[in-house]
């Protein structure tokens, strides 16, 4: 009698548990979250329910990409011969024995297996839904986060949204619509990002984006600021990023970061020939 009524117990706690609602697993994850962070002490659990329960939510996989996100990070510190990294100021500096200075960095490392599960993750709810920014953007930040100063597949991603934009599609965020105006705007947020990484790489890849949004928004003066700015912080070639500067002005000619930036440039090439 008394196996039976353990059994019974066991099979109640199970229709509970498959009883909840999809809502009610992400009610739960979020209030597992705000507690431990996003990969806390049992938030796997309650993913892994809620996925057994409802294997194509998609609140759910995302969760799961949050998790292993965040999981896969790790802290290091880093030194570097320069006064910048990855945008950031140094946590310290020491003098070596040649006497140079040497620069301290907070860095962030990656387990590439965890990482590579949120990858995997984010690019199954892309292929369920590829209008959603939300997810295209998020991919775009997990790659930079993770390329560093080395910005390729990151480039890729991007050259892959603005190519799409072309074609006008009907962008959302989540249930929000996305218009052609705010979708500029996030673009050159991560133009932006890039910029401030201040690598080789970095700035390429901040030419080419901000040369690929100048063909479809030719009024956005931010596109040929970002093209001046190229030109005068990556090439030194101060004479034709004043052009950039310049073209802007004629767009918009309250444009502040091009009237700041042809200052610049001006003292820049009159100390040149001095």
């Amino acid at each position: 009698m008394k196996r039976i009524l353990i059994a019974a117990a066991a099979v109640f706690a199970a229709l509970s548990v498959s009883a909840q609602t999809a809502e009610e697993f992400k009610a739960k994850y979020e209030r597992q979250t705000r507690n431990v962070g996003l990969s806390g002490v049992g938030v796997e659990t309650i993913l892994d329910s809620w996925a057994e329960t409802f294997p194509e939510d998609r609140d759910m996989l995302y969760a799961r990409f949050l998790f292993f996100f965040d999981k896969s990070k790790g802290n290091a510190v880093v030194s570097r011969p320069s006064t910048k990294y990855l945008g950031r100021e140094p946590v310290m500096n020491l003098t070596d024995s040649t006497g140079k200075k040497v620069y301290y960095f907070q860095d962030v490392t990656f387990d590439d297996a965890l990482y590579g599960e949120a990858l995997k993750t984010i690019e199954i709810l892309i292929s369920k839904d590829i209008l959603n920014l939300k997810y295209r953007f998020t991919k775009v930040a997990a790659l930079k986060e993770f390329e560093k100063e080395d910005i390729v597949l990151t480039l890729s991603e991007l050259q892959g949204l603005v190519a799409q934009n072309a074609g006008k599609p009907a962008w959302h965020y989540d249930s929000d619509p996305v218009d052609s105006e705010l979708f500029a705007e996030s673009i050159q947020t991560y133009c932006a990002e890039l910029y401030s990484v201040g690598s080789e790489s970095a700035y390429e890849a901040f030419k080419t984006i901000s040369e690929m949004m100048l063909k479809q928004y030719p009024k956005e003066s931010c596109f040929l600021d970002n093209l001046g700015s190229y030109w005068m912080m990556s090439k030194k070639n101060y004479k034709k990023a004043l052009s950039y500067y310049n073209k802007a002005l004629k767009i918009n000619p309250s444009d502040q970061v091009a009237k700041t930036n042809v200052k610049i440039v001006q003292k820049k090439m009159a100390a040149a020939k001095k």
